[in-house]
């Protein structure tokens, strides 16, 4: 509620996959709440003047998915990836039309032109596609580090009590502390 009242030049979505189903409570309260197509509530995103989306993980099991992202980062929309949102299913999500019952409905579950998808999201500025090997030479090297606690500190670390053994392995030599959940 403090961040939807406030709003930002600037709003970073870290890990921002996770905003891939719009039925969430994270997804509704940062990117809105939407129904065919329409917004029906604000999300903490409208009130930024831009938002960056960050992720590392491929978020399309279905390019439907993606929608809520491209949307957020203003990808709908003149100079976008598309100009509507029904008009990005329609071309890019497969439609397909099922029978349930006695009526007839359109899906959108599948995937279709998707190479000017892409040309798409990386013209319109939505999409920045950086490869592992393009990144790993920025990256500084892993660290790894070993915090070994007394029995008698678990209190002060909210630790859990004596009995379990929690494990670490720091690449040569594997590390204990006793400790236990009790019920």
């Amino acid at each position: 509620e403090a961040l939807q009242s406030r709003g930002s030049s600037l709003l970073v979505l870290d890990e921002a996959h996770v905003m891939k189903n719009e039925a969430t409570q994270t997804a509704r309260a940062v990117l809105g709440t939407y129904a065919r197509g329409v917004l029906k509530a604000e999300g903490i995103a409208h009130k930024c003047g831009r938002v960056l989306a960050l992720t590392g993980t491929p978020i399309q099991n279905r390019v439907r998915e993606s929608l809520s992202l491209i949307r957020a980062v203003g990808g709908i929309g003149d100079g976008g990836v598309s100009e509507s949102e029904l008009s990005f299913l329609y071309r890019y999500c497969g439609p397909e039309k099922v029978n349930i019952g006695r009526r007839t409905v359109t899906t959108f579950d599948g995937a279709t032109r998707l190479e000017e998808l892409q040309t798409q999201l990386r013209g319109s500025g939505c999409m920045i596609r950086r490869l592992k090997a393009q990144v790993t030479p920025e990256l500084p090297p892993k660290l790894r580090s070993v915090v070994l606690f007394d029995d008698d500190q678990h209190d002060e670390f909210d630790m859990p009590s004596r009995g379990d053994r929690v494990v670490s392995f720091d690449g040569d030599q594997v590390h204990g502390v006793s400790a236990s959940f009790e019920e």
